[in-house]
């Protein structure tokens, strides 16, 4: 019976796993930020680069501005790191969440710019020379 049984081991299959178990299987933006999860947890000794990764992130998710809970991917992220990690511990833990908070809290900010960036362009494009 065990046999048959297929559990992921790749972190982007176990996620996805994970995140069907929990009921975010139709969350379009968790599948975006995947995709780019690689690139921003590789780099996050340089602050530059991971600036550069969360605001290419931002711009990708800018269709889902009102649809998205960070919380959501925290604990999906979790759950797959504490599946794959055999020595997964309490340090890890603490990290993992301070990472993502931070993280989290870069997405945000770039999400706030990005709105006023639309509201300041939609102004300016409706302005004339008639208005100066």
């Amino acid at each position: 019976r065990r046999k048959g049984l297929n559990v992921p081991k790749s972190f982007n299959d176990m996620f996805l796993f994970n995140s069907c178990v929990m009921g975010y299987e139709d969350s379009e933006w968790m599948d975006l930020i995947l995709d780019q999860f690689d690139a921003i947890a590789s780099n996050v000794d340089q602050l530059h680069r991971l600036q550069e990764e969360c605001d290419v992130l931002s711009l990708v998710l800018t269709k889902y501005m009102n649809k998205i809970t960070y919380s959501e991917f925290k604990v999906v992220l979790l759950a797959t790191l504490r599946s794959l990690v055999k020595d997964w511990n309490s340090g890890m833990d603490v990290a993992w969440n301070w990472f993502w908070d931070r993280l989290e809290q870069m997405l945000v900010d770039r999400k706030t710019l990005l709105y006023y960036q639309k509201k300041l362009q939609a102004t300016y494009t409706s302005l004339d020379e008639k208005t100066f």
